[in-house]
């Protein structure tokens, strides 16, 4: 007999992109407020060379960013060879091809988001680094989607087991065990 609860928690890409478009423009509104309010100056020299230094800077950290999901799923429990990387739709992307335990998982998906966006805008906000700044705020904005997992997650029973979804995003919650 099998005492075991799957929970679906996902949404489609395209939800996935409205709600996290909502929360980045809100989210960058909110902080280049902030940013104003205590540094008055927020002018960016911009140059071709800024552009193209700012496109390339972009390029490896959205990388990065997948690299430091697989690191998370890593310690979280899975092995390299269980983990993949990978594009969908031009997006890239790190799944995780195993179950984790629910507190690993959600590390795994708030890593990048904490590393590259939250730790270079308190940075910023410390030394009134406009350009870094900018650049924390688009790391932001590209972790919306992290953040919206861990939403879908906040009510999940702490002793789930999690399968990251391979094409949706979000999850599956395991609950029970197989009697």
């Amino acid at each position: 007999m099998q005492n075991k609860q799957i929970i679906d928690k996902t949404m489609s890409i395209s939800a996935a992109n409205w709600w996290g478009s909502g929360l980045a423009l809100g989210a960058t509104c909110i902080l280049f407020l902030l940013f104003k309010a205590v540094w008055q100056d927020t002018r960016l020299n911009f140059s071709l060379q800024t552009a193209l230094i700012g496109a390339i800077l972009l390029v490896i950290s959205i990388v990065v960013h997948e690299l430091i999901h697989g690191i998370g799923y890593w310690l979280g429990g899975a092995n390299w060879s269980e983990i993949k990387f990978g594009f969908k739709k031009a997006t890239p992307y790190a799944h995780c091809t195993i179950p984790l335990k629910l507190a690993g998982y959600r590390w795994a998906v708030a890593l990048p988001g904490l590393i590259l966006g939250v730790g270079p805008t308190l940075i910023a906000f410390w030394t009134g680094s406009y350009p870094l700044f900018v650049y924390a705020t688009v790391m932001l904005i590209s972790a919306a989607g992290d953040l919206l997992i861990l939403w879908l997650l906040r009510d999940a029973p702490p002793t789930a087991l999690v399968f990251d979804h391979p094409s949706a995003v979000g999850c599956e919650l395991h609950i029970g065990k197989a009697i």
